[in-house]
């Protein structure tokens, strides 16, 4: 809006307070709207404020030696990382109400107890040598009963020797 207007002393105030340059919601950032409004002025000031990239490399040369300085930095870094600053926390989750299982540890155990050929529930096979525990009983005495490809774990495609039954705990 300051550069908008054409406030310079606001555009200052807002640059020198480190303001970021974001786009409006037509996608036209302060600059363009200085511009398009013939305010040359503040349009020099923000673009003063915007610090330019670096030239591209001219040699292979220059690129190694940016790349050494860039390694350089980051083993830095590396040996001190009490000048990095750690990433916010996620927030606490709030207590549950009840001492019951989570929805996604739920949902995993339904899925590890869902045969995943005829997705019905029941005690899963694991199979031998891949250790995926996959089918039902019925699927895989099917799987073993087959020849040569059709003996592959659905899940990884591995040629399956044999399957046992686990029982949980």
């Amino acid at each position: 809006m300051a550069a908008a207007g054409g406030h310079r002393a606001c555009v200052a105030a807002l640059i020198s307070a480190g303001a970021r340059q974001t786009h409006t919601k037509s996608g036209r950032s302060p600059f363009d709207e200085a511009m398009r409004r013939g305010h040359h002025t503040v349009a020099a000031m923000l673009m003063e404020a915007v610090p330019l990239p670096p030239p591209p490399p001219r040699s292979a040369r220059e690129v190694q030696e940016r790349a050494a300085g860039l390694l350089s930095s980051a083993a830095a870094l590396l040996q001190s990382p009490s000048d990095l600053h750690p990433l916010p926390s996620a927030p606490p989750q709030p207590p549950a109400i009840c001492p019951t299982t989570s929805a996604p540890a739920q949902m995993q155990q339904r899925q590890l107890r869902e045969c995943s050929v005829c997705m019905a529930p029941a005690d899963l096979l694991v199979f031998i040598p891949c250790g995926h525990r996959a089918v039902c009983a019925d699927c895989s005495k099917q799987l073993l009963d087959a020849k040569g490809a059709g003996r592959a774990c659905p899940i990884c495609r591995a040629h399956v020797a044999s399957s046992i039954r686990v029982f949980d705990s």
